[in-house]
């Protein structure tokens, strides 16, 4: 039996495995089981289905029928502003939902890294999760995060830094990047940290994977239809899938910009944990490694880029085959437009074919395009400094969050949090705003470390390719087997 969500964790719409989003009224809802919740509530799960109304109407479906649910938590703790969050949650792996609600203290998307909250004027709204896999010191990063959500009050932006997972997260500095610029610009940031126009950017003519499915519908367009497969093999028995896209090229072009709107995958979030679990008590070494010896750092991060579990290969087809041209970093559950700048210059004809080949379970997949317009002048940017930060114990943690130091804030238990106020520098007539945070730091995981580790597992995952997915792909079939022996 599927665990029963309350009317505040609202599920208030889903997409079908078919590619079709159903949104919920918020109504009565009312069932054979007999269970009837306030008006607020969208809909209810009871033994494998979900019930709920939609245009006033009865409507039931099969979660086995359902591929993403759409959730809204309203956080109603009197310390915290009311929290509305929607995101995505693979119903493949339903239970985790769960899990994640018994972890956190508030809403959030169940990953891990801490989560950033806009004011709007009205709530603070869930906008944020900067350095994602940032799992200790040596691997601190700086971070973009567009803020979606970030509306002017009286002068000031105002931001919520907050834990919520079993972690202690370490943010070394915030600032906001604001960027003028003209009414429907749209600006993106790569991962490098450079600010590119993609107001040009066209929208993919084709995707396909392995099977030869279109993808295109869940590709296209940043909306609710997100690619997110569960870790499970492929038909062949595979670990990976394979997904080429074609674009429309201009003649002539050498260089293109691939906007990508991509976050982790609900259960690759889960599998750091796991993963750093298989060291047990000899945990603290590796953080220690990692920390310190830079050898270690640069093979962690050739591991990374072999198994693509968070950062992804984007190879471009030339005349003599395939070749990687750019990488795709992963990030948190909260999905972002990033932008991987590609050498195109040994690219024939009227078309610029892409492929990629995520390993199933680590990657949700939202929309692709590509931008082949010029840089422009250089984009008009302000930093602002934060003018205050107060922590939920009331501590000035202002001086721990101006530069990239040695000094962090810290926020060693799930429920911490930071409110943060920027001042908001006048916008000029007929002019919009982009407004980016920039942060650094890391977070490391609080995790059980007195077993001794799985040194066979390890040995494969460091040396074997694809032992990671193979890896994840059995620990989640042992996962379902579990619940289903528990109903």
């Amino acid at each position: 039996m599927a665990p029963d969500l309350t009317p505040d964790q609202g599920i208030v719409a889903i997409t079908t495995k078919s590619g079709r989003v159903v949104e919920f009224d918020q109504a009565m809802v009312e069932g054979a089981w007999g269970g009837k919740y306030p008006k607020r509530t969208y809909a209810v799960l009871h033994n494998d289905s979900l019930f709920a109304t939609v245009n006033k109407d009865p409507y039931k479906i099969a979660l086995a029928d359902v591929q993403h649910l759409w959730i809204r938590v309203e956080e109603v703790d009197p310390y915290l502003t009311t929290v509305a969050v929607i995101g995505g949650v693979a119903v493949a792996l339903l239970a985790m939902l769960a899990i994640f609600a018994a972890s956190q203290t508030s809403s959030s998307t169940g990953s891990s890294c801490p989560s950033v909250y806009s004011w709007d004027g009205n709530r603070y709204v869930f906008d944020a999760e900067p350095y994602a896999g940032a799992i200790s010191r040596g691997l601190e990063r700086d971070d973009l995060s567009a803020l979606e959500n970030l509306q002017v009050v009286d002068g000031s932006y105002r931001l919520r830094l907050a834990n919520e997972m079993p972690e202690t997260d370490c943010t070394n500095s915030v600032e906001l990047c604001l960027l003028d610029h003209a009414p429907g610009q749209r600006v993106a940031a790569d991962a490098g940290g450079a600010f590119h126009d993609v107001t040009a950017a066209r929208p993919l003519r084709s995707a396909t994977d392995e099977t030869g499915r279109d993808l295109r519908p869940w590709l296209e367009a940043t909306d609710k239809l997100i690619w997110e497969p569960a870790p499970e093999a492929t038909a062949d028995g595979g670990l990976r899938t394979e997904i080429v896209m074609s674009f429309p090229r201009p003649a002539g072009s050498e260089r293109a910009k691939l906007v990508a709107n991509v976050s982790t995958g609900t259960w690759g979030a889960w599998m750091i944990r796991e993963l750093l679990d298989l060291r047990g008590n000899q945990l603290p070494w590796f953080y220690g490694a990692i920390d310190g010896v830079p050898a270690a750092q640069d093979s962690l991060r050739a591991w990374n880029e072999r198994e693509e579990l968070f950062v992804l290969k984007v190879e471009v087809e030339e005349a003599d085959g395939w070749h990687v041209r750019g990488f795709l970093p992963g990030g948190g559950r909260a999905a972002e437009n990033v932008v991987v700048p590609l050498d195109i210059r040994h690219v024939q004809g009227e078309e610029l074919r892409l492929r990629i080949r995520p390993p199933v379970g680590f990657w949700a997949l939202n929309s692709f395009a590509v931008d082949y317009s010029p840089e422009g002048p250089p984009l008009d940017m302000k930093i602002v400094k934060p003018t205050s930060a107060v922590d939920d114990k009331g501590n000035d943690v202002l001086p721990q969050l101006l530069a990239a130091d040695e000094a962090y804030h810290v926020m060693p238990e799930t429920g911490n949090w930071a409110s943060v106020v920027f001042p908001a520098p006048a916008l000029e007539p007929g002019r919009a705003r982009t407004i980016f945070l920039h942060s650094r730091g890391y977070y490391q995981l609080h995790l059980d470390a007195e077993h001794a580790p799985d040194a066979v597992r390890l040995e494969q995952i460091a040396n074997e390719p694809d032992a990671a997915a193979r890896f994840a792909v059995e620990r989640f079939a042992q996962w379902r087997a579990e619940r289903t022996q528990q109903r």
